[in-house]
């Protein structure tokens, strides 16, 4: 026997309707007009009881996707699937019409844009780092966790090798160099590959 959703009755928190599984269909359009339509100051106005409070909890969730605390706290998995829903509800597919070099640009644009939203963190963009320049790195205040990112695009769909390639290149080029000297003493290497609104991250850790 199928099972019934509950209606969240009296619920104002999108999060926890969500992980609950509770039943629920937007039929705002408040995503898109903001996406296409955003302005400096936005003004939603509904009569009392009318859902302000809710639909405010839906488009903060989308929007401020970087303060999710399992997005780059260990686990590949968590960064697969945040990232991936991100891009399956903003980016179209001619986003990434352009040469491999543009494609990978683009990622890395919307991971930064992403991790921007990460309260503490001191998140820096083709910083020079051993013998190269690291796609992204992280320090996190008052933390021994240092991240070092690197982006690549699957172009030929194969995203667990460009991972793989990603996280050779950072280990060869001794990225993590970066944290000398500084009170980081746990890292997290991210390989993460693209492909259309799809990604594949891998992870190693290390201690300095």
């Amino acid at each position: 026997m199928e099972k019934t959703k509950k209606l969240p009755v009296g619920m104002e928190n999108f999060a926890e309707i969500r992980k609950e599984d509770f039943y629920y269909v937007d039929k705002t359009k408040f995503i898109e007009e903001l996406l296409v339509k955003w302005g400096e100051a936005n003004i939603f106005t509904r009569p009392r009881r009318f859902g302000k409070s809710l639909n405010m909890s839906m488009l903060r969730n989308f929007f401020e996707i970087g303060n999710d605390p399992s997005l780059f706290d260990g686990k590949p998995e968590a960064v697969e699937q945040l990232f991936t829903a991100y891009m399956k509800k903003t980016i179209s597919v001619r986003d990434t019409s352009v040469r491999k070099s543009a494609k990978e640009n683009f990622y890395h644009g919307i991971l930064l844009g992403i991790l921007g939203f990460k309260d503490g963190w001191m998140v820096t963009s083709n910083k020079e780092a051993g013998d190269g320049f690291s796609d992204i790195t992280v320090r996190i205040d008052d933390s021994e966790i240092g991240i070092v990112i690197e982006i690549k695009y699957a172009e030929d769909g194969n995203m667990e090798a460009e991972c793989r390639k990603a996280l050779e290149q950072m280990q060869k080029k001794h990225y993590t160099e970066v944290f000398d000297d500084t009170d980081v003493h746990h890292i997290l290497r991210y390989g993460i590959a693209c492909n259309r609104k799809n990604c594949r991250v891998l992870l190693t850790k290390s201690e300095c």
